[in-house]
């Protein structure tokens, strides 16, 4: 006759998953000189660059996340955001994209990432004020 043993079950153990951080470094606004224009005044049709790093807050050195699409938002004034463009992170994380100003007033920009399946999402802010030319 077979021993029969009464059946056992381990502990039940969870654990959560959850997507991974993401952060910006801080948004910087160059002219075609490479001088920084953010918070200063600049004229109608100068070029300006929106340069950031998307990286993973995760981890203390922070690496860049590459070959993510991200969204340069403009607004002016008080108005509603609109997208300039939608940019590729490079493999070091940046996202650089050079726009022409056309609208006198404050100039807001950011970029923004929805995240992905690994990462939450986020934004970074930047602002420029630019005048009309006499």
């Amino acid at each position: 006759m077979p021993i029969l043993y009464p059946l056992s079950q381990s502990e039940t153990k969870t654990v959560t998953a959850e997507k991974k951080p993401s952060g910006w470094d801080p948004l910087k606004l160059t002219d075609e000189a490479g001088a920084d224009v953010a918070g200063k005044t600049a004229y109608i049709g100068a070029k300006i660059t929106a340069h950031s790093v998307l990286y993973d807050a995760s981890v203390a050195y922070k690496p860049g996340l590459a070959n993510k699409t991200v969204r340069l938002m403009r607004q002016l004034g008080v108005g509603g955001w609109t997208k300039v463009a939608d940019v590729t992170t490079n493999p070091y994380g940046e996202a650089v994209y050079t726009y022409t100003l056309v609208d006198a007033g404050t100039n807001n920009f950011r970029y923004e990432w929805d995240g992905d399946a690994t990462y939450t999402g986020c934004v970074k802010l930047g602002f420029v004020q630019v005048q009309m030319r006499r």
